[in-house]
């Protein structure tokens, strides 16, 4: 085989495995923002106990009343890129892409993801499937595993269980597009999320 050849399949693989390891990084969440999130606004939940930085720009808003009877919630939390209001029900109409944490109150025998699906009651196939998309991870400094969010259209983002929590964090936007233009700011915000107790 000629030189040329071995060398362009050598790029080629190199390209492959590099887009693999960013991808892999973005959706999951892994600190690769490089921006600088010092004047950013900060919202610290001292009931659930974490804090988390959000652009001065974008609007705050803790739509907890979304909550109903029986789901468990114990947070609903929306951080957007502008000050339309949009309920769960309007996710379609979003414009500009919202940033989203759920919280949930999580049954006591499940301490880390894959133990949930596990639990499931999943076909043998669904059940790999679903634990193909759980990785280790560090997230607000403590190490769990994380299941990402891959089921949505136009959205990035994973689930976690801890302290007996189910916690979701996301960003949903209206179009690929716009995915793409913001997805580094939905990484600003998932680097400043912390627990503080």
């Amino acid at each position: 085989m000629p030189k040329k050849i071995i060398f362009f399949l050598i790029a080629i693989a190199i390209i492959i495995v590099g887009g693999i390891i960013y991808l892999g990084n973005f959706y999951f969440g892994e600190n690769i923002y490089s921006g600088d999130t010092g004047g950013w606004k900060t919202y610290a939940d001292s009931e659930l106990g974490y804090q988390i930085k959000y652009p001065q720009e974008w609007c705050f808003k803790d739509d907890f009343e979304w909550c109903t009877e029986g789901t468990e919630c114990l947070r609903t939390l929306r951080i957007k890129s502008n000050q339309e209001e949009i309920g769960l029900e309007d996710l379609r109409k979003i414009k500009e892409g919202v940033f989203q944490i759920l919280v949930f109150k999580e049954d006591p025998q499940f301490s880390v993801y894959s133990d949930k699906i596990k639990a499931a009651g999943l076909t043998e196939k669904r059940e790999a499937e679903a634990l193909s998309f759980v990785k280790e991870k560090i997230i607000g400094g403590v190490k769990t595993e994380a299941w990402e969010i891959h089921d949505i259209q136009n959205a990035v983002g994973f689930e976690f269980i801890h302290n007996g929590k189910l916690y979701q964090l996301a960003y949903i936007s209206a179009t690929a597009e716009e995915l793409e233009k913001n997805k580094s700011v939905f990484q600003g915000i998932l680097s400043t999320f912390k627990f503080i107790k």
